[in-house]
């Protein structure tokens, strides 16, 4: 009896010594993160390289990913009631309108704008912790550097457009239209990048 307990507890020592590791890249693919792939000197490709990650990695990730998609209607919903302030503004203006911009579409261009700072903040906050986490994968790097850096570009158009937005409700319609067309500008950039990031990041 003994004998055969110590045989079956040996062969399952050898079979959890043959038995494969499990994959370390399995939480990589939950979060989205392709292990790098290692080559040796010769070109040819060997096994992929782990990479060290955070335990908040995953909610970071889940976070900024839902932030990109939030902020799409809001942009949408700025452009109306941007373009139909500025139409309101130049009526005025031409004394085409005898009534002020609406008061209360004024403010929900405000309310809007508002989220869309957060929102923008609040990924520009996750996104450069997040591409610091992942600086060891070589995969992707070039993509989600070149999204980081028009990101960055894009904050900048946002910071100027809220600076003209406060200006534009004084100023005249050509100040308006500037601040319309740098707004329309910072929206492009993100969405490009956030598109880009959604198509290729594979």
């Amino acid at each position: 009896m003994i004998h055969a307990l110590c045989l079956l507890a040996a062969a399952a020592v050898v079979d959890s010594a043959a038995a494969p590791a499990m994959p370390a890249e399995g939480l990589d693919a939950r979060v989205g993160i392709a292990p790098a792939p290692v080559e040796d000197s010769t070109g040819a490709r060997t096994r992929p390289r782990t990479v060290a990650i955070s335990d908040s990695y995953a909610w970071k990730f889940r976070a900024h990913r839902i932030g990109s998609y939030f902020i799409v209607p809001l942009f949408a919903a700025q452009y109306v009631m941007g373009s139909e302030l500025l139409e309101q503004k130049e009526d005025v203006y031409f004394g085409r309108r005898t009534e002020s911009v609406n008061g209360t579409l004024r403010n929900a261009h405000l309310a809007t704008a508002i989220g869309v700072g957060t929102l923008f903040l609040a990924n520009s906050v996750t996104g450069p912790m997040l591409l610091y986490e992942n600086r060891g994968d070589s995969h992707n790097r070039k993509l989600r550097i070149t999204h980081a850096a028009m990101m960055l570009a894009a904050d900048a158009g946002f910071v100027a457009t809220g600076i003209m937005g406060r200006r534009a409700l004084e100023e005249t319609p050509d100040y308006a239209r500037r601040h319309r067309r740098v707004a329309i500008g910072s929206i492009g950039v993100a969405a490009a990048s956030a598109a880009m990031m959604w198509i290729f990041n594979r």
